[in-house]
């Protein structure tokens, strides 16, 4: 888990001058925390991401299309954290490539609680909430046995991304083994005991 001292890293991926500079004033004032900004506004800069590390990447989807997406992900640490800015309508195939989505009619307190949620920064009490989703949804298909191909193949997500969020998952539940994390997948109510492949 990521310390206080530290300071979270985030990448934002806009090339409207007016939209950048508005995201970042608004995600400084809405998180508690030391932040620093990488700002990409040209095809150019994209290299650089990969240096700079971020936690989290604020993305117009725009800016790359499909594909550039795709290509970014292999780029990027795998513990980056990808979410889409949603200016226009896109459909399945674009916002499956992100793990969450912000607009501009958000308020600064709900990016606060999606960033923290993504990133880690605070500490939680509650360890079923801090699980993502996504990582729910990991979690459901490693108890009934998937191996990280079948559900990368399954949620259209890499292989890597895939070993990263089990990590955490790990890290945040403090579980460490298969039956550990069936146990808290049954008793959590992510699966039916029936859907458990037997260990």
């Amino acid at each position: 888990m990521r310390q206080r001292s530290e300071k979270l890293r985030i990448t934002i991926i806009e090339t409207s001058p007016i939209l950048l500079s508005g995201l970042v004033s608004t995600i400084r004032h809405a998180l508690d925390c030391d932040v620093v900004f990488q700002e990409v506004t040209k095809n150019q800069d994209i290299d650089g991401i990969e240096k700079f590390s971020p936690d989290i990447i604020v993305l117009n989807p725009v800016f790359l299309g499909v594909q550039g997406i795709k290509d970014l992900k292999k780029k990027i640490p795998m513990s980056s954290h990808l979410i889409c800015l949603r200016i226009y309508p896109l459909d399945e195939s674009m916002l499956s490539l992100f793990e969450a989505f912000i607009t501009l009619y958000d308020k600064p307190e709900d990016i606060h609680k999606l960033i923290d949620r993504l990133s880690g920064y605070h500490e939680r009490e509650n360890a079923d909430s801090a699980l993502t989703e996504r990582e729910k949804e990991i979690v459901r298909l490693v108890v009934k046995g998937k191996s990280n191909k079948e559900i990368s193949t399954e949620m259209n997500i890499s292989v890597y991304t895939v070993s990263t969020h089990r990590r955490n998952i790990a890290k945040k539940l403090q579980i460490h083994s298969a039956t550990a994390m069936t146990i808290y997948a049954i008793s959590n109510n992510l699966v039916n005991i029936n859907e458990v492949k037997s260990l």
